[in-house]
Formats: C-alpha cells, sequence, structure tokens
C-alpha cells in the first residue's frame, strides 16, 4: 500500500520507493527504484527521468534473448543487402552469436562476456570473423540504448591486412599435414590443403574444378572463368608431385561419387546434409556430381585444432604458396601466371619479398673463395692478353 507521496515518491510494500512516469506512448508506468533510503530514491527517479527525456532508456528489447534480438536485427539488416550471398552471409555469422550467448537476456550482456566471446571465438576464426559476429550483437544492443555503458571500453580485434594474410613456416606446414593424414574423415579439408600449399590455389576454384578441368598425366589443372573471382584469375596450373597426388586422390574418391563426365566436379556435393525447409534437395541421400561441395568449414577447424593451428585462415595457404616462391626468388611474373590475381598492395609486397631475396643471393657474391677466386682469375687473364 502506498504512502503519502513527496517529490513525486512513495513507498511500497518492504518501504521501497516507487514512482509513476509516462512511457513513450503516453501510458502512465510504475517504476519501482529499489531503494528504501529518500535520497537515493530521488537520484535514482531524476536519472531516470533524464534518460527517459533523453530517449536513452533500454528498450522493450532489452528484455528478449540475445537470439531474438539478434535475429531481428538481422532480418532488418539483410533486407537491405543486394545479393543472396551477402545475406547467406550473415546469417552465418549469425549461428555464432546464437550458440554462443542465444539464450542470455540481452540487457544481461556485460564487457565480459563479450571480452570472452573474442578470446574463445578466435581460437577458431580470424579477427575478422570475430569482429563481424561480434557487429551484431553490438548494433542489436546499440538499438537497445544497452550499448553507451561499454562502447568506452570495447576494443574490435585488430585485423590483418585484408589483402595479406598469413604465411606459415614449412614447420608449420608439416604440422598441418601431419594432423591432416592422420583422420579419415578429413580427406578432403587434408588434400585440398596440400593442393592449395603447393599451388596457391583458392578455396573456391578447388570446390569449382570440373573432372575436364584435370590432366594427371600431364599435371595440369584449368582454372576457368568461371571457377575464380577475376579474368586474371583464369589460368593452367603446373602441378608438383604433392599436389598431383592431392588431386589423384580426390579425383578416385569423386568416381566413387558417381562423377564420370568432364564437367563433374572433383568434390560433388553431399546431399544429405540439405535439412533446411524449402530446399528443393531437402532429404535427399548421397552425392550429386552435377553440383560442387560448398564447405569444409567443420573438418578444417577440427584440423586447425589438432594442428595447434587455431585462427589459421585456409586462404593463407595461397599465402604461403606465394611467400615461398618470393623468397627462393621465384620471378613475380612467374609466381603471378601460377597464382593469378594479385592486388596492388600484394604485388608491393611480394616485390619486397622478392627483392630482400635477391639482395640475399647478390651478397653471397661477396663472401669468399667465390671473389677471392674470380678477382684472382681476372689478373692472371689480365697478365696473359698483356703479355
Amino acid at each position: 500500500m502506498a504512502t503519502r507521496r513527496r517529490h513525486g515518491l512513495y513507498q511500497r510494500e518492504g518501504d521501497i520507493y516507487a514512482f509513476r512516469y509516462k512511457d513513450r506512448n503516453s501510458r502512465w508506468r510504475e517504476k519501482s527504484t529499489g531503494k528504501t533510503n529518500f535520497h537515493d530514491a530521488r537520484n535514482f527517479k531524476a536519472d531516470f527521468e533524464r534518460e527517459l527525456k533523453e530517449n536513452t532508456l533500454p528498450t522493450e528489447k532489452s528484455a528478449w534473448t540475445v537470439a531474438q534480438a539478434c535475429t531481428r536485427w538481422v532480418e532488418q539488416h539483410s533486407a537491405h543487402l543486394g545479393s543472396a550471398k551477402a545475406k547467406r552471409n550473415e546469417y552465418s555469422l549469425l549461428r555464432q552469436v546464437h550458440r554462443r550467448l542465444g539464450d542470455r537476456k540481452l540487457k544481461s550482456i556485460t564487457l565480459d562476456d563479450i571480452k570472452t566471446y573474442q578470446a574463445d571465438r578466435h581460437q577458431e576464426v580470424g579477427e575478422r570473423t570475430v569482429n563481424l559476429e561480434l557487429r551484431i550483437l553490438v548494433n542489436t544492443m546499440k538499438e537497445a540504448n544497452l550499448w553507451n555503458a561499454i562502447e568506452k571500453h570495447y576494443k574490435r580485434l585488430k585485423e590483418r591486412e585484408s589483402d595479406i594474410g598469413r604465411a606459415l613456416s614449412l614447420v608449420e606446414l608439416r604440422r598441418l599435414e601431419i594432423a591432416a593424414a592422420s583422420n579419415e574423415s578429413w580427406l578432403v579439408a587434408y588434400n585440398a590443403e596440400l593442393l592449395a600449399a603447393n599451388t596457391g590455389v583458392r578455396g573456391i576454384e578447388i570446390k569449382r574444378l570440373q573432372l575436364g578441368d584435370i590432366s594427371l598425366e600431364e599435371r595440369r589443372l584449368r582454372i576457368r572463368r568461371k571457377g575464380t573471382k577475376s579474368d586474371a584469375g583464369a589460368r593452367l596450373i603446373e602441378l608438383n608431385q604433392t599436389a598431383t597426388q592431392a588431386v589423384a586422390r580426390l579425383y578416385m574418391r569423386a568416381q566413387t561419387f558417381g562423377a564420370a563426365e568432364p564437367d563433374h566436379y572433383l568434390l560433388p556435393a553431399e546431399l544429405s546434409r540439405h535439412a533446411k525447409e524449402g530446399d528443393p534437395l531437402k532429404g535427399s541421400l548421397g552425392f550429386d556430381a552435377t553440383q560442387h561441395q560448398n564447405s569444409w568449414r567443420s573438418a578444417w577447424r577440427s584440423l586447425l585444432k589438432a594442428a595447434g593451428l587455431q585462427g589459421l585462415r585456409f586462404h593463407d595457404l595461397r599465402h604461403s604458396f606465394i611467400t615461398l616462391m618470393a623468397e627462393r626468388g621465384v620471378p613475380l611474373p612467374v609466381v603471378q601466371s601460377m597464382a593469378g590475381h594479385m592486388s596492388a598492395k600484394m604485388t608491393r609486397y611480394y616485390t619486397h619479398i622478392s627483392s630482400q631475396a635477391a639482395r640475399q643471393a647478390v651478397e653471397l657474391l661477396d663472401q669468399p673463395p667465390f671473389v677471392g677466386k674470380f678477382v684472382g682469375n681476372a689478373k692472371t687473364e689480365n697478365a696473359k692478353l698483356l703479355n
């Protein structure tokens, strides 16, 4: 039962002060201060009314679960995206937020929760992916007026240059290969890794390879324009022994799943994974060689964990190949003919590496006994000519 009002405050059960206010829809509501001290309650009421006036009070969405609120944000945001692929990417990012924080109330999320998300998720994927996933949560909290207190302390993970990937050392590559070969369920990821690390091909180029693009006898692949990201990406790729063996294993696997025609894919799509409502292939079993596999993400992450290389991107294998070629002094035009399109930033970066390799090679000429022997022979020959 309420007591006499003073400064708009009155006491309820337990002598806790409360007050009435008009919400955004001009409806009268009661707000408990949670305080039994009058001065504390008056300060609470003043802060609340200021935030209400400035429209910075948490919205009704703050009481939703993270899954509900973030899904609503993605639905509204993706409606303005141009391509179907961009929309799929948004929902793919959303799945991880659901899995890790989905059951929590949006208003319960703290800075520590976000830091923990960053640390745990970064063990599995790169900085950019973590930042993109948290972007959904951050924007959702902003719309719910829950972000102001966290914003000044929040720091995105520092991302690497988008065009320049991480280059693995030969020791790290060997660790990755040993781990990959230890589990038969990683067959596709293993051979795709060998192919990328030894040729510089992109993951999407491997997925789009068709049997007609492969010549095991000539140890050569053909990357066609429709299978890569640009006109410069269309190219012929010479295979070393390791890459040839990797392609051969995938070729035999494709044949066991019914691939026989030149336009059949090296990595047939597994139909048993089609489970979404509305998918025309939903419920289908087996493999379809007329479609290609879209992902080896789960196997790749398990493989990285086994190798102790969490956070590595598959695309980093391409950069490892290019770096190794540059360090060994392979001319950049030759590397570009093998790797396909390289941005101006990438070209400058690998030119620098090639220049360092060339400088080291030239400096070998200054080391004895080469120089002394060369100069000595030159003096002898000159003396003979003068005589």
